[in-house]
């Protein structure tokens, strides 16, 4: 089993994060949430692999985020692996597959039916929000 951790920022309005994160070109996850009163709830993950969050943030706004109602906020992840380990696409969309299995976001289409990627288990660390401090594959197997 593979152990991975995530350091998450935020949470940052859509316009701060398209400026925040613009010309950054990395990889990991980020979450977009909703937030009525006092409960906040994901609406979206995503991963970034090569690209920018800020590219990926304002492409969601011009296909559906400008809709909505509420507080709408980003957190981005920074993943963390242990040492020898290699950044991958394929490692990126695992933990993705798996968050969006876990946390079934409405406005996520694909990811939902089953995680079927390797055995990892995610330590959410910093302002991680509404996740669980740990997110383990066999409990959702």
């Amino acid at each position: 089993m593979e152990k991975v951790a995530i350091v998450w920022s935020g949470p940052y309005s859509i316009d701060s994060a398209r400026n925040r994160f613009r010309g950054w070109e990395d990889f990991g996850i980020y979450m977009i949430t909703r937030k009525w009163g006092e409960k906040e709830r994901i609406i979206y993950i995503g991963l970034v692999y090569w690209r920018t969050f800020a590219d990926r943030i304002a492409e969601h706004e011009r296909d559906w985020l400008w809709a909505l109602r509420g507080q709408i906020r980003v957190r981005v992840g920074k993943i963390r692996l242990k040492r020898g380990k290699k950044h991958s696409i394929e490692r990126t969309e695992d933990i993705e597959n798996l968050l969006i299995y876990v946390y079934q976001p409405e406005y996520n289409e694909k990811g939902k039916a089953g995680y079927y990627g390797r055995e990892i288990e995610i330590v959410n660390l910093g302002k991680r929000g509404p996740l669980d401090k740990i997110v383990y594959f066999e409990d959702y197997r």
